[in-house]
């Protein structure tokens, strides 16, 4: 008897029973709303990556199996608009051969053809399914495959490593382009270009780099960078999570939060405290032990919603441990951080380009008191310092990224740019809404959804207080000891 039908015979619990029946599965649920109230769930039997999508449907009996039956066991509801997501290994056992999904002509591209490819992408591909990727509240699993046949799964790892080899100006100048549309189609595949590979790529052992690089710049390894914990934020040398030696393992216990593709990444980075302090691990998915949930709402980027993660007796082998060594995981991160915190402020600029791009064209078109509001001295004002705001902000961050490429990484520069550039954004998109009037609060506008989203970027890679702290320290002690600023 298969478990649906177990379960319409028996009217037993359908969230404990289809656990049970699929141990080996990792769930993580979403919320949702049902017909009459009734709860959902919502299960499938699956091989290979995570899957998500909208359950709609009937019940399935044969392999692969879904299930829909509430918790009374009575007959299936009909859930909307949110969705459960799982991951199951691969039944056969067998090793899942990587392929990696750049394209031949894309790696045959020399920068400014390929420049040129990914702000036609955004303009014909990312930007007219932004209204679809709402709706569905998640990125169109076909965009993602897109992204990674167009490469941007592999923009900042060197060519010997599956990347396509740009220079750290060089993808500031591509995240200009992509992030015109929503940054959320960035965050699918941002910390595994920045946070995550950097750290492999810098500190990880030859084996570990052979294993994932490779299949992390072609799309096929999502990596997320588990770090943030309820007393690590800004603090992040506060991290509780531990990690035991046991024999030729180490065991992780812990939770982390507000942790970026967490939900379906096939390769988690988690720093948990050692005997020598706070070290890095690589902790493959779907792994026994390791759950994750994502929240109730959000506040901007809904369809790429960040999760909190369970580690309990999380077992990882030795030499999983990044680079062999520990307690240096907080010099590991810092080294993706400021590698991120340039494209973050990249990605602020990008979306403050567009949100001035759509609050101009509607100024343009609309009129009031006879004549267009872009001709209004007020909107001309905001207008006008919010391109002045736009373009200092490209120039800081080109800047910052010309020097990290010459070496050595300018911490305190970047810290400047990203705090800059991120304050300036919500200050354009706070000026967009405003210029839009009624329709920056109601309706399909752009505007409203990004003023949301921009607003994240004051606080993840270093809240903005947190910069301004280091940067002032940085002035004391730099004048202080007899130099300049």
């Amino acid at each position: 008897m298969s478990a649906a039908e177990s379960v319409q015979k028996d009217g037993m619990g359908g969230v404990d029973l289809a656990k049970r029946w699929l141990e080996s599965t990792t769930w993580v649920e979403l919320p949702f709303d049902v017909y009459n109230n009734a709860p959902v769930c919502s299960l499938r039997r699956l091989g290979g990556k995570v899957q998500r999508y909208d359950l709609f449907g009937a019940i399935h009996t044969d392999p692969p199996t879904l299930l829909y039956v509430d918790r009374q066991g009575r007959q299936p509801c009909r859930p909307m608009g949110r969705r459960w997501m799982k991951r199951r290994p691969d039944d056969s056992g067998a090793p899942q051969k990587e392929k990696c999904m750049i394209s031949r002509e894309i790696r045959g591209l020399d920068f400014d053809s390929y420049l040129q490819h990914i702000r036609c992408f955004t303009d014909e591909e990312l930007i007219p399914r932004e209204i679809e990727m709402v709706d569905a509240g998640e990125v169109p699993a076909d965009l993602v495959e897109r992204m990674a046949q167009v490469g941007l799964f592999g923009i900042t790892l060197p060519r010997e490593w599956g990347g396509l080899g740009w220079t750290v100006e060089q993808q500031v100048l591509l995240t200009l382009e992509f992030t015109r549309a929503s940054c959320v189609y960035r965050s699918r595949f941002s910390t595994t270009i920045g946070l995550c590979s950097q750290v492999l790529l810098d500190y990880g052992t030859a084996a570990q780099r052979t294993r994932h690089l490779a299949a992390m710049a072609g799309g096929d390894r999502v990596a997320s960078f588990a770090l943030t914990e309820p007393e690590a934020g800004s603090d992040a040398g506060a991290v509780t999570t531990t990690a035991v030696r046991d024999g030729d393992h180490y065991v992780l216990n812990g939770h982390k939060r507000y942790i970026t593709n967490a939900a379906w990444a096939d390769l988690l980075i988690v720093f948990a405290r050692t005997e020598q302090g706070p070290s890095a691990f690589l902790v493959e998915l779907p792994a026994s032990g390791v759950s994750t949930r994502l929240p109730h709402r959000m506040n901007g980027h809904e369809a790429g919603p960040v999760a909190e993660i369970d580690l309990v007796g999380v077992r990882v082998p030795a030499e999983n441990l990044i680079g062999g060594e520990e307690g240096v995981g907080l010099r590991q991160a810092l080294r993706g951080i400021n590698h991120a915190r340039t494209h973050v402020a990249a990605t602020a600029v990008g979306q403050a380009t567009r949100l001035l791009s759509e609050a101009t064209r509607h100024a343009i078109h609309r009129s009031q008191f006879g004549t267009p509001l872009a001709d209004l001295g007020a909107v001309e004002s905001m207008l006008g310092r919010s391109y002045a705001e736009m373009v200092a902000g490209r120039a800081l961050v080109l800047d910052c990224a010309r020097e990290f490429d010459t070496g050595p990484i300018p911490h305190h520069r970047i810290a400047a740019a990203k705090l800059f550039c991120t304050e300036m954004a919500s200050e354009v998109a706070d000026r967009a809404v405003q210029i839009l009037g009624g329709e920056g609060i109601v309706g399909d506008s752009p505007v409203p959804r990004m003023w949301r989203d921009v607003r994240a970027l004051r606080i993840y890679e270093g809240a903005s207080q947190i910069h301004e702290r280091n940067l002032a320290r940085h002035l004391k002690s730099t004048v202080g000891d007899g130099g300049g600023v």
